[in-house]
């Protein structure tokens, strides 16, 4: 049986260790799903850590499926000059569907992240202005 991770969660995903000394090692985001049937879609959310030209908000779209508890993906950002990049992720849906976490690559280059579902109640690990997205 599929579960439906249609919703808000918030997630990081982090860098393989040796990068650059000027790069995070860890990227907060936030993301909302929307699944129908083994289809799904979505947004990304995250704060601009590696490309300069393109603000200060990262915006992508999300597409791929869910099958049983798997889930595969690709993220295409919109941002233009230095964040053109597709990010394929692979992961498992754990916890009752409270948690996703795998691993995400661009060609050769991977890292790993972890999702989790947001509840009522629950903090958003992006803070991100509504005026910062509206620029994005």
């Amino acid at each position: 049986m599929t579960t439906n991770i249609s919703g808000q969660w918030s997630g990081t995903y982090y860098y393989p260790t040796g990068m650059h000394q000027n790069m995070k090692t860890s990227v907060p985001f936030d993301a909302k799903f929307q699944q129908l049937n083994n289809e799904l879609i979505g947004q990304i959310t995250e704060k601009n850590t590696f490309a300069p030209m393109a603000g200060s908000v990262l915006l992508s779209q999300v597409s791929g499926y869910v099958v049983g508890g798997i889930i595969n993906f690709s993220k295409s950002y919109n941002s233009g000059v230095n964040a053109a990049h597709m990010v394929d992720y692979h992961g498992y849906i754990t916890n009752k569907g409270k948690t996703i976490s795998g691993h995400w690559q661009i060609d050769t280059w991977s890292g790993t992240f972890e999702m989790h579902r947001e509840t009522k109640g629950s903090q958003r690990k992006v803070d991100i202005s509504k005026k910062e997205v509206a620029n994005a």
